[in-house]
């Protein structure tokens, strides 16, 4: 067994092996300047230990660099359930496996958006669920170029992980108001969105259209711990305007722990690596967990007034283009490097 373990970690594309690889990629232009005036205000910035954490006052994103490997190097391919379960057992042996969601602004209907995942994946196609055929699955297997002078068996190491559009039904059925509350709190945070009123300190009371959150479709993606910033990095490289953000108790203003933290936690996140703390309550799993990660499209932030771009089919993109983007771009391109957002 000891021998199959070696054989599979030495074609197995962790966070060691794309640092690696970044470290040794040359001739990749590592800037990508925002042309908007309309950059993230210094107040902002410094508003909440949550929001210092993940961006930063720059005009450059700071992961530039990996962006570009991720978008001109790293390729993407379907993997089928029977590979996908096989990595996802042998990773539960191997650092354990992670479950993180992000909510995707919803634009058009679910299936339309799920078409565009689709796109952004090299057209990979997507496969009703077994248990719950309303929600949407994709086997994707992400392949790096070898490292300069390692990896002797000249295999390219991979990965793979599954991605899962959760049906609205299954979602509101479970969850009820937890991604709805969530977007509006980190929007909160981001905008000052109810800095001067109370409207988001309760936030699951009944509101008017006002106070709702913007539609929303929840994704969760599967994948090994060991490959936590290659598969998050790849999803922000191919999802323009979407952000993995860490949390740690008591960070936001307002806070987020209630959802975070509270019952329905691990259907935000669930994380092997997660920092532990002392638990209030032993019968609470919840309780001993002290930091969290959730992926944000920055589209569903009200002030930013993000409107659909359209792609050349006419169908909505992820792409950034457009005047009414420009805050979009502005707060994703101050978004800080991806290996300080998810360390515990």
């Amino acid at each position: 067994d000891d021998d199959d373990d070696e054989i599979e970690l030495s074609s197995f594309l962790s966070d060691f092996n794309m640092s690696q690889i970044l470290s040794s990629a040359s001739g990749i232009v590592a800037s990508r300047s925002t042309e908007s005036d309309d950059l993230p205000s210094k107040q902002r910035l410094s508003h909440s230990s949550f929001v210092t954490a993940n961006f930063g006052h720059r005009q450059e994103i700071a992961d530039g660099k990996l962006m570009q490997l991720l978008r001109s190097s790293v390729s993407v391919n379907e993997a089928s359930a029977a590979d996908i379960a096989s990595d996802l057992k042998f990773a539960e042996k191997n650092g354990g496996v992670a479950e993180v969601s992000f909510v995707l602004r919803a634009f058009t209907p679910e299936e339309e958006l799920a078409d565009g995942i689709s796109s952004v994946l090299g057209g990979i196609p997507w496969e009703p669920q077994a248990k719950d055929k309303a929600s949407r699955e994709w086997g994707c297997r992400v392949t790096a170029p070898l490292p300069k002078g390692k990896n002797k068996a000249g295999q390219s190491p991979s990965v793979s992980f599954k991605l899962v559009q959760r049906s609205r039904k299954d979602v509101e059925a479970k969850e009820k108001n937890t991604f709805s509350d969530l977007s509006l709190l980190i929007g909160a945070n981001l905008s000052g969105e109810g800095d001067n009123g109370g409207e988001l300190a309760s936030p699951s009371a009944s509101r008017n259209s006002s106070n709702r959150s913007l539609p929303y479709s929840v994704f969760k993606a599967v994948f090994p711990v060991r490959s936590t910033y290659v598969v998050l990095g790849f999803l922000e490289s191919r999802l323009d305007g979407v952000v993995f953000l860490g949390y740690k108790r008591e960070e936001g203003d307002p806070p987020l722990d209630n959802i975070l933290f509270g019952p329905n936690g691990q259907s935000v996140c669930k994380h092997p690596s997660a920092m532990r703390i002392k638990a209030d309550n032993p019968k609470d799993p919840m309780s001993s967990i002290a930091t969290s990660l959730v992926g944000f499209d920055l589209r569903l932030v009200k002030e930013f007034a993000a409107k659909p771009t359209l792609g050349e089919d006419g169908a909505a993109s992820f792409s950034l283009n457009g005047p009414t983007m420009d805050k979009v771009l502005s707060w994703w391109t101050a978004r800080n490097p991806i290996k300080e957002r998810i360390k515990s």
